[in-house]
């Protein structure tokens, strides 16, 4: 499910904001640009707070209200929502945890939780398909023999 707009927010920039009505909702893709110290970063860590399912945001932001679907996302039912917007957010706070981390860079891939048994049935796949080509390339060197002793029976040597 998509995030279609942001209801309510109360934090930083962001005195008293509410979704005007003649402000259309977020489409498939949005882009949030705009002057330093308007409120971008905000926005990035109330998602950011949705991707990590936290209910208390860096520097008192933890009043914000979230439509998506037929649903509305706040800090209170933040981490309890059984099905919350899937969100990634790669922003300076990723950065810093990710990238410029003590013990180095860490690795960046996704993988949901429902996908983890389908990881682990293909690496049992991977390793049994290894083991079939070495079976099938052992199969043929013996295949191969059994012709070379094939030919020199038949040609007498």
């Amino acid at each position: 499910m998509k995030i279609t707009k942001f209801n309510r927010i109360r934090a930083r920039t962001y005195y008293d904001f509410s979704w005007p009505s003649d402000l259309p909702e977020f489409a498939d893709y949005n882009l949030i640009y705009g002057w330093n110290g308007t409120g971008k970063t905000t926005l990035a860590d109330i998602l950011r707070m949705v991707e990590k399912r936290q209910s208390v945001g860096q520097d008192g932001v933890n009043d914000f209200s979230i439509a998506y679907g037929t649903k509305t996302l706040t800090p209170a039912n933040i981490a309890t929502d059984a099905a919350p917007p899937s969100i990634r957010v790669f922003n300076r706070a990723f950065i810093d945890n990710n990238v410029f981390a003590e013990n180095g860079a860490t690795p960046i891939f996704f993988i949901g939780e429902e996908n983890i048994d389908k990881q682990k049935k293909l690496e049992k796949q991977r390793k049994a398909l290894e083991k079939l080509k070495a079976d099938a390339d052992a199969k043929k060197k013996e295949k191969d023999q059994k012709e070379k002793e094939l030919d020199n029976f038949c040609t007498g040597n």
